[in-house]
């Protein structure tokens, strides 16, 4: 709780950020003083949620911001708090915080909170920022985001904001209640030419579909939340995709929820993005090796596409399956196309699911006696790999299936009910 509360009330330095993921970097890919290991993924990319492709650790810095998103959002809404009162007295509250520039006498804290908000105000989290009218005495008439479209209307009717009298009022000084009905007086510097005329017609028509209320207050509505709460989370995931280009893996959303061991997930995510160590992959980070060819046949230069799918060793163990319920057809060898061709066949789910977990469990088999043979001279045995595949398998699925009983013997020798 304590780093937490940390991250929520200070700016954390840029070295602090960096000697953290320093640590954590080291931890995930087992490197430590003595020895540097490959990072074999982006930390942009490890950072991500797990069902866009990531393992979900959190963007310090982003999630820093998230966390310091609170105070302004309580500074605008709780006006009654003592808090809130003092850095209104003090240092000009919300409209300052967003827009005003900076003083010698505020505090650190303040000058750290104002950098994050005029950065998010500028860039992310202020399109998601949105008053929800009362009297109007907090809205800046023309910067501020108040209206339907979602937009300020400095940047929707700029010549009319330069010819405007009132570039800096707030909603309530435009005008007054008369018998209880709101009316605006606009004021202007000159007169209109003839082309913008129509820009002042649907400015006020525009703003006319504004509702103010004497006896409600102003309130600052974050949207992304359907109850117009501000929340970490939210805001954490707004940050996230403003900085990140972030596309749905449904093949790696798939891999996550299946109940399997986490170092057999943490394999297939790196196969799947082709980031396992074989020896093309480390001979494109300039790793010398005596042969790049592929331990098992010898034939071609060792990739994960020709290890898993294409090498005379390891190509029938793909096809060994098919055979059980008479299936044909070509695989893609792309691990994703592959995984989905392999799973996604049958009309059942729970037939699906076995045909996933026999996946990763062949596929890990078959890393785990490539190694062997490399690194322990074992002979690759594709008997055995298959075996170590299915036993996998079945005590996977003796975890999720409740109701099947049967022993791995008794499992094993009947196939093509269990995949059928």
């Amino acid at each position: 709780a304590l780093p937490i509360y940390l991250l929520s009330f200070f700016r954390i330095p840029k070295k602090v950020v960096h000697k953290i993921v320093s640590i954590q970097r080291n931890f995930l890919w087992g490197a430590h003083q003595e020895a540097r290991k490959i990072p074999w993924v982006k930390w942009d990319i490890v950072c991500l949620p797990k069902s866009q492709g990531g393992l979900g650790i959190k963007d310090l810095s982003l999630f820093n911001e998230a966390l310091l998103g609170k105070w302004g959002w309580q500074l605008a809404n709780d006006h009654n708090q003592p808090w809130s009162r003092i850095l209104t007295s003090k240092y000009g509250g919300w409209k300052e915080l967003i827009s005003g520039g900076r003083r010698n006498n505020s505090s650190q804290w303040w000058q750290d909170l104002k950098i994050i908000f005029q950065q998010q105000h500028n860039n992310c989290l202020s399109d998601n920022f949105k008053w929800r009218v009362g009297t109007g005495s907090n809205i800046r008439f023309w910067k501020d985001i108040w209206l339907e479209n979602n937009c300020d209307l400095q940047g929707r009717y700029p010549q009319l904001y330069v010819i405007s009298k009132q570039q800096h009022s707030s909603i309530s000084s435009m005008g007054d209640f008369v018998e209880g009905r709101w009316e605006w007086k606009l004021s202007w510097r000159r007169d209109f030419f003839d082309h913008e005329i129509q820009m002042v017609a649907d400015l006020l028509a525009e703003i006319d579909s504004a509702h103010l209320n004497q006896s409600n207050r102003d309130i600052l509505w974050w949207k992304p939340d359907p109850n117009g709460l501000f929340s970490t989370r939210s805001a954490y995931k707004v940050l996230q995709e403003t900085h990140h280009s972030i596309s749905q893996d449904n093949v790696l959303n798939t891999m996550w929820k299946l109940k399997i061991p986490p170092k057999v997930s943490a394999f297939s995510w790196r196969l799947l993005k082709n980031r396992l160590p074989s020896r093309d992959n480390l001979r494109k980070r300039q790793v010398t090796m005596p042969s790049y060819s592929c331990p098992l046949c010898d034939h071609e230069e060792e990739s994960v596409d020709h290890l898993m799918f294409k090498c005379v060793m390891t190509r029938n163990l793909w096809w060994e399956p098919l055979s059980w319920v008479n299936r044909v057809g070509p695989f893609s060898i792309d691990p994703k196309n592959h995984f989905l061709q392999f799973t996604q066949w049958s009309s059942k789910a729970s037939t699906n699911r076995r045909w996933e977990f026999l996946w990763l469990a062949l596929s890990f088999s078959i890393w785990h006696y490539r190694n062997a043979m490399i690194f322990k001279n074992q002979p690759f045995n594709p008997e055995k790999v298959m075996d170590d595949a299915l036993f996998h398998t079945w005590s996977w699925l003796k975890y999720v299936e409740k109701d099947s009983q049967l022993h791995f013997h008794s499992w094993s020798t009947n196939l093509q009910d269990v995949f059928s």
